[in-house]
């Protein structure tokens, strides 16, 4: 059997949703074989063959990596300057007119509402905290470019399937059949189960009492197994996204903890290092240190049972908190983004190489796609 590689943050369940309560009957697709990553690792092979799948990319043009080591960019400023003059147009500009719809970026091509600024506001704030070479802003841009067209801004992952209607397809194990391939999607109920959650007086103090939901006294206390397991009792509680409609259920982990930013940071263990970072939080966002001083007096766990899912889609409108997702994301994965400045061990798999960087970031094969991607780029960019 094939696993997808477990990645710490984000999941990538697509197409993305900007609305964060959004109700969808979307048929999802499996990233793994439309090209997408799939940041949270919850797809699995059951049977069939991925070997037709992924091609080995081209290595690189020679010396690529000793140039793309040596370039630094510490600023967004940086990164125009360094475009316009070696281009003769910003970033953005120069992809959509050089490299948009073409090879390896087929259908792709940086938009969005405010995307210029967006971009701007974005690399300004994660420049601040880590410089990065040329070639680690190149990969980071090409995933971003694959994944939410380069528009720099936090997507909430929507949710919904003709087979698992609404919010059921977040707690649900799902099985889908592709291309004589069979696929299960692990359930988000795998965080803090329901029933460990609707047992909890810290969450039933804060998530029962809310004005204008339903209390659902049966869910509290309960002793239904159901509630712990990967089948949502869809005959018996609604399945809207609508908090005045599904209550308490809302509060849980497997909706709570979906999907957010531009790497899609997902599961609870990972919401922890964001909840820390607020807590700790020294920088002028109004949003950050408006939650920083409601939550400081709590531990980073009581934090992600007594916050709300509008309470994380608020927080990731903050850019340093985007920025700070994809840092941790990194950092938690071994430092994958540090790439090899030998053009050798850039084109291989190991450490240091994009193949490693796009697995890490994307799944198994992921990095492959990556690799294509930046191959075109160097190309055009003749460094």
């Amino acid at each position: 059997m094939f696993t997808r590689r477990t990645i710490l943050q984000a999941a990538a369940l697509i197409p993305f949703a900007t609305k964060a309560i959004a109700q969808t009957t979307a048929d999802f697709d499996v990233p793994f074989e439309s090209g997408r990553a799939d940041f949270s690792g919850v797809w699995e092979l059951n049977s069939g063959t991925i070997s037709t799948l992924v091609a080995n990319a081209p290595d690189l043009p020679k010396n690529s990596a000793p140039a793309g080591a040596k370039i630094v960019f510490a600023s967004a400023k940086d990164i125009d300057d360094y475009f316009k003059s070696k281009k003769g147009d910003s970033f953005i500009d120069w992809f959509n007119r050089d490299l948009a719809g073409k090879g390896n970026f087929q259908n792709k091509r940086i938009q969005g509402p405010n995307v210029a600024s967006n971009f701007n506001n974005y690399w300004t704030s994660y420049l601040q905290s880590e410089p990065l070479t040329l070639m680690q802003f190149l990969c980071y841009m090409a995933v971003h470019i694959n994944e939410c067209n380069g528009n720099l801004v936090s997507i909430t992952e929507s949710y919904g399937h003709k087979d698992h209607p609404g919010i059921s397809y977040l707690f649900d194990k799902v099985i889908l059949k592709t291309n004589n391939r069979s696929w299960s999607k692990a359930s988000y109920n795998k965080n803090y189960s329901c029933l460990e959650l609707f047992n909890s007086d810290v969450f039933l103090d804060v998530h029962a009492k809310r004005t204008g939901e339903p209390e659902w006294p049966a869910l509290r206390k309960t002793s239904d197994t159901i509630w712990s397991g990967f089948v949502y009792p869809q005959s018996k509680y609604p399945t809207s996204g609508d908090v005045k409609t599904t209550g308490m259920i809302l509060h849980a982990d497997f909706f709570k903890f979906r999907g957010r930013g531009v790497i899609q940071t997902t599961w609870r263990s990972n919401y922890r290092d964001i909840a820390k970072y607020v807590t700790e939080y020294v920088g002028d966002d109004q949003t950050i240190q408006k939650y920083r001083d409601k939550w400081r007096s709590h531990h980073v766990d009581e934090i992600c049972t007594i916050s709300t899912s509008l309470d994380w889609d608020e927080i990731f409108k903050s850019n340093d908190i985007l920025t700070f997702a994809v840092r941790i994301h990194a950092k938690n994965g071994s430092n994958y983004h540090h790439l090899s400045g030998s053009d050798k061990e850039l084109n291989g798999t190991g450490k240091g190489s994009i193949a490693n960087m796009g697995d890490c970031i994307g799944g198994a094969g992921y990095g492959q796609r990556l690799k294509a991607r930046i191959g075109d780029v160097m190309k055009s960019l003749q460094v």
